[in-house]
């Protein structure tokens, strides 16, 4: 059964605490919260199976997989390759993986993600009533900073400014995601003098990591798709993942 979409009232409810004077910071997510990034993972699929080497190698795999669909709820490359029904090695699997991997993770490929419908509208309609925007993600600075930046301005996303903040892991591997994102806001609670911070955020173990830190934080659950590592979340919150609506 699908979920109610609260896009329309969790806006209005953040103009009203803007309205009475409160700090108030709308602070997202980025990959499956904003951005599908099924697009980044079907380029770098096609690109995998066009390699000289592969196509000499795994010439059966190549062939089962081609036109495969990376649909926007597969979870990275793993879940479209056992949907598919393929039935390989595993050093099949294992260079597949790690081609994803290098390359999922890097500035490469973020030119190919592409917003659900209304995101971006959604940002920008709250930046310009006075929100304080945060982009929260486990993305890491070394290796996809320079990428990230150019795919916010390639949206027409809140560029950074003094209003308009980028958080990122310093390093890949740093922390675990979660573990990050409580402790980036917690220190958001701690920098303002008692902000309503409104946390956007599709996966499940951030959420209930968040949500059992016992922060004031207003966790808004963003139902597109997430590993599975955790329940999806209850009593919450959710946007739809096309219903970004104000």
């Amino acid at each position: 059964m699908k979920s109610p979409n609260h896009s329309k009232d969790i806006f209005f409810q953040i103009l009203s605490e803007r309205a009475q004077g409160r700090q108030t910071l709308a602070v997202f997510d980025l990959d499956s919260t904003i951005f599908n990034v099924s697009p980044r993972t079907q380029r770098i699929f096609n690109e995998f199976l066009a390699q000289e080497d592969i196509r000499t190698k795994y010439p059966k795999e190549v062939e089962f997989l081609h036109g495969l669909v990376i649909l926007p709820q597969d979870w990275g490359i793993k879940q479209a390759i056992v949907r598919s029904g393929l039935k390989s090695t595993d050093d099949f699997y294992m260079k597949i993986r790690d081609f994803w991997r290098k390359n999922f993770f890097s500035s490469s490929y973020l030119q190919h993600d592409r917003p659900y419908a209304g995101a971006i509208e959604y940002v920008q309609a709250l930046a310009s009533k006075g929100i304080e925007i945060y982009y929260l993600t486990g993305r890491d600075e070394q290796n996809m900073r320079l990428g990230t930046v150019a795919s916010l301005a390639q949206w027409g996303l809140p560029v950074l400014n003094e209003h308009t903040h980028l958080i990122m892991k310093p390093v890949k591997g740093s922390a675990e995601d979660e573990d990050f994102k409580e402790m980036k806001l917690r220190q958001l609670m701690q920098k303002y003098e008692r902000p309503s911070i409104w946390f956007f955020e599709n996966e499940p173990l951030i959420i209930e990591k968040v949500v059992q830190s016992n922060l004031p934080v207003k966790v808004i659950w963003v139902d597109t798709t997430h590993s599975g590592r955790a329940a999806a979340p209850e009593n919450l919150p959710v946007i739809q993942m096309d219903g970004w609506e104000f």
